[in-house]
């Protein structure tokens, strides 16, 4: 079954993000959630604060990783500050991150409960993006601002840890530098269906 745009296990993942940012500028305690060891690197690697000073309640979550990713999830987001996936020595024999990386990017209901609609979010437009999948997304959505930019490739490795190794954002890739991508800003507060 495909998400809901507030379903989507990404959305679930940026909005951690937003809540683990918020506990750190308020001193908070965030609540116990189940996260995977590739969760919290994500979160830890966005932020550029290794994990261990980010609050997480409880160990890290299983969540389908081996416990070689587990331990190599955990290295990295605890590395200050937190390293990319390209410092890794190859990929693990199961394809832990690259499962969770897929699970993140799939458009498929995440299994846990949902999070509340944000109210104000932020959606990045790749280049070369289906336009019918664009449209159908936005739709979802009041869009406030729409901007077209060009990302620096450090932007686009801070911005898609778990999509793009270096390779990937090199001139002439699908994401670099050169290619300009589309922000909207966009509201669920009056959502259109």
């Amino acid at each position: 079954m495909m998400a809901r745009p507030h379903e989507h296990p990404r959305v679930r993942l940026a909005a951690q993000l937003g809540l683990t940012l918020e506990a750190l500028l308020t001193g908070a305690q965030l609540p116990a959630t189940p996260l995977g060891p590739w969760d919290r690197w994500w979160i830890a690697y966005r932020l550029a604060v290794s994990v261990d000073r980010l609050g997480f309640q409880g160990p890290a979550a299983d969540a389908g990783a081996c416990p070689r990713c587990h331990s190599a999830a955990t290295a990295l987001g605890s590395a200050h500050p937190p390293e990319h996936t390209d410092t890794l020595n190859g990929p693990c024999p199961r394809e832990c991150l690259l499962k969770w990386a897929r699970r993140i990017r799939s458009g498929v209901a995440d299994p846990h409960p949902p999070w509340p609609r944000t109210q104000l979010t932020l959606i990045m437009i790749k280049p070369g993006a289906p336009e019918a999948l664009v449209a159908q997304v936005l739709d979802s959505f009041e869009v406030l601002e729409r901007r077209e930019q060009r990302l620096a490739v450090a932007d686009v490795r801070r911005l898609y840890p778990e999509a793009y190794g270096a390779a990937f954002v090199t001139p002439g890739m699908p994401i670099s530098s050169a290619d300009p991508c589309r922000s909207c800003w966009v509201t669920t507060l009056t959502p259109r269906r």
